[in-house]
């Protein structure tokens, strides 16, 4: 399966706009609030791998100006997609199905002033060189979708200066002419270290397989109910983002590693 049928068939993300703002591309003490006026007048702002979280659709409530752009390889059309389509403010938010790696997407989407992306990078940074080469693809579409004065913004939770009181940002932003060096520093403070690499990788397979779509609640936006090692079903819906969720998908990954996880 390729990486893009493989996200295809992913659970939809549904990250909060507090956390992101809070723990990713602001800083603990800012608000939700604060955050949007931090967007220049009349932005085009593009959130990359968007899934369903609420980001996108707040900082467009709260701000008229603003122009929103969703862009997922997902099915935005889809019923799992369907509360958050509804829940849009006005007419400044667009939803965009699109394959990042196919070359007709960078002409169907335009030009930002801002961009974002959360945890995709991860996705694609597995510990070959290969998977490098193709973040490294990623990334320059998502500069190469800003206007010459833009700016975008990476989640990169190894960034080597984040602050230990958590009052700056975990992303790293660069503009659409970053360096090389700019680029490859980006792709390393996103990477997980390489102790965690085959964990994570273990994580996403068992997740993806074990997480059926049947099982997704469309009413509870990306909740999902897991069956782990004992063969018992968790009682009620669990986000895959939330602690808990994070928890029993590692139990599954831990089983996937030992070689015990359900086929």
């Amino acid at each position: 399966m390729s990486e893009v049928e493989r996200l295809k068939t992913a659970p939809w993300t549904n990250t909060s706009a507090d956390y992101l703002v809070k723990h990713v591309f602001g800083h603990k003490n800012m608000s939700v609030a604060d955050f949007a006026q931090t967007f220049p007048r009349n932005a085009r702002i593009i959130d990359v791998a968007a899934g369903t979280c609420d980001f996108g659709v707040v900082m467009a409530s709260l701000r008229d100006d603003i122009f929103w752009t969703y862009l997922d390889v997902k099915d935005y059309d889809s019923d799992e997609a369907e509360s958050l389509r509804t829940n849009i403010p006005n007419e400044n938010v667009k939803f965009i199905t699109a394959d990042i790696f196919d070359p007709e997407t960078t002409r169907q989407i335009g030009r930002y002033d801002r961009g974002y992306t959360h945890a995709y990078l991860k996705h694609l940074l597995k510990g070959n060189e290969s998977d490098r080469q193709q973040a490294r693809r990623a990334a320059d579409f998502m500069l190469n979708t800003l206007r010459d004065n833009g700016v975008f913004g990476f989640d990169a939770s190894r960034h080597p200066a984040l602050s230990r009181a958590g009052l700056r940002p975990k992303a790293i932003y660069l503009g659409k002419y970053a360096s090389d060096i700019g680029i490859e520093d980006m792709l390393d403070s996103a990477s997980l270290p390489p102790s965690l690499v085959r964990w994570h990788n273990a994580m996403n397979t068992t997740g993806i397989s074990v997480m059926s779509a049947k099982r997704f609640n469309p009413a509870t936006r990306g909740l999902f109910l897991f069956e782990h090692q004992d063969g018992l079903p968790t009682k009620d819906p669990v986000s895959l983002f939330s602690s808990r969720g994070a928890h029993l998908l590692g139990k599954l990954g831990a089983a996937y590693l030992h070689g015990d996880a359900a086929k």
